[in-house]
């Protein structure tokens, strides 16, 4: 099987709700501290499977103590639509995942907006 993991950083349906504050009504925001949602939350994969992951914006990943695949460190490249200048989005190579078993952990940083974010514990990465 092939899977991809898309990260986001503040993306637009993630906004802080609506608060009352001293009687005083604070309405919703976007957020923009850096929250990294990833999709799909939690991943479990098998040996020969297939895993990439996607961005809106360049990132890089780094596996901890060890890793399910060939690489480390992963970077990510940009991805053009036809004829387009301007990138679609960013992706990593398509790495297949070893005969290994456990739990596998990684820092993700996305550089967005002239800022670096970095998620030091991102989700599991579980091999069964």
């Amino acid at each position: 099987m092939k899977y991809t993991i898309k990260i986001a950083v503040d993306p637009s349906d993630l906004t802080v709700e609506e608060e009352l504050t001293d009687r005083v009504r604070v309405p919703p925001r976007k957020a923009t501290t850096g929250n990294f949602v990833y999709t799909p939350a939690l991943l479990r994969v098998e040996a020969g499977d297939k895993v990439a992951w996607t961005c809106g914006s360049p990132f890089t990943l780094v596996f901890k103590e060890r890793t399910p695949i060939d690489h480390v460190e992963v970077f990510s490249k940009a991805v053009y639509r036809t004829g387009e200048t301007i990138p679609a989005g960013y992706c990593t190579d398509t790495f297949p995942v070893n005969d290994v078993k456990g739990h596998f952990h990684y820092a993700v940083g996305v550089y967005q907006n002239g800022l670096v974010f970095l998620d030091a514990s991102c989700p599991d990465f579980p091999v069964n």
